[in-house]
């Protein structure tokens, strides 16, 4: 072997610039410095997935009915939204309530774009539109829209629920075998690159259907959809169970939303296998404050067990407008802020504290600043 100087790379690859254009090839180190935007979802799952969903992103949620899976793509739709990126919804069970968009808050309902099948009636009841999507038509219109919005959200819900042409037209007993499978194959395989180049999100949710030939030791539960998608995907929670989320004692609880504990198959930056409880609050969706608190809590930034002091304030005086001051308690012996400082930082319960920190939005930022800085975010 010859030991002359390596020809240079760009210069070999002089011919493929003329027929494919001189942006065909980047050094690694110019895909390491090319900076990564990231969508929010909530504080607690954005630690356990690396900060947020990175843009040209395949989402997966999968989880059992009623957990929470649609408010969780809604809430990823909402922080798009402030990044300016436009939201396709692809409404394929139709299921998609005005209670679910008006559960959001902060959710722009005019700037979601919901596709589903229509019939359009006339004054007199007679159909003068209509249209039944296949899941080929589903597939289409968002690739569509992945190809010609740069940067848009694309919400399949469900990929579960899509039914080929050949489904439809079929009689109910007939085995037709499930060609939505072979759908998502193909699919997946044409847009991976797409979401890439594009800096889109593909957002799918998937359901968990009850593995009846499950064998001791074997899965009780899979998803409905197919695997494929799976080797394509960079984000991955699937939702194990749901509990209440209540306030107040055991006589007069109240329950305020659920918690969703979820599991992370897959992420695009840390390891699998976290585990993890997000809040979702009935007419808020996913609650940013309340998973902040705990996060706060369970840092040490936030002191107290009913009643809560707001302990991280005292290295924010210039937002609590007053100096951070303690006087020993003579029976116990410790060191408690003055009356002055209390009625600023302290308040008994979690919903009065929440109240608190929603009353002064600087302190939620103080928090904020404070939790993902000791967490590398």
């Amino acid at each position: 072997m010859s030991k002359e100087k390596n020809k240079d790379p760009l210069q070999i690859a002089k011919d493929l610039f003329k027929k494919y254009g001189e942006h065909l090839v980047k050094t690694g180190t110019e895909i390491i410095a090319k900076p990564t935007k990231l969508v929010s979802v909530s504080p607690i799952i954005d630690i356990n997935i690396g900060g947020g969903i990175p843009e040209g992103s395949v989402v997966l949620l999968a989880g059992d009915e009623k957990c929470g899976k649609t408010v969780t793509a809604l809430q990823i739709c909402r922080n798009a939204q402030k990044q300016q990126r436009n939201i396709h919804y692809l409404n394929i069970e139709h299921r998609l309530k005005r209670r679910d968009l008006e559960g959001i808050a902060g959710l722009d309902s005019d700037a979601i774009h919901v596709y589903g099948s229509f019939k359009e009636d006339d004054e007199d009841g007679n159909v003068v539109a209509s249209k039944l999507l296949t899941g080929e038509e589903w597939l289409s219109i968002a690739e569509h829209c992945l190809h010609n919005d740069p940067g848009c959200i694309v919400v399949i819900d469900s990929i579960s629920q899509l039914v080929t042409e050949k489904e439809i037209n079929a009689n109910i007993g007939d085995v037709v075998g499930d060609g939505a499978y072979r759908l998502m194959s193909q699919f997946i395989k044409r847009m991976a690159p797409v979401l890439s180049v594009n800096d889109c999100i593909l957002i799918g949710i998937q359901h968990m259907i009850a593995n009846t030939r499950a064998r001791p030791g074997q899965k009780s539960k899979g998803r409905s959809g197919g695997r494929k998608i799976r080797y394509a995907v960079d984000v991955d929670l699937e939702c194990r169970y749901i509990s209440p989320w209540t306030v107040g004692g055991d006589d007069d609880a109240e329950q305020i939303g659920q918690d969703i504990h979820w599991i992370t198959r897959s992420t695009a930056i840390l390891p699998p296998g976290r585990r993890f409880t997000s809040k979702l609050r009935y007419g808020i969706g996913i609650d940013d404050l309340a998973e902040l608190f705990e996060l706060g809590k369970a840092l040490g930034f936030i002191a107290g067990k009913g009643w809560y002091t707001l302990d991280y304030m005292r290295n924010h005086e210039d937002v609590l407008g007053i100096k951070w001051e303690e006087k020993q308690d003579k029976k116990t012996k410790e060191f408690k802020p003055t009356p002055e400082v209390s009625k600023l930082v302290k308040a008994q319960g979690q919903e009065k504290i929440l109240s608190l920190l929603r009353e002064n939005p600087k302190y939620i930022e103080c928090l904020k600043l404070d939790v993902y800085d000791m967490l590398g975010c």
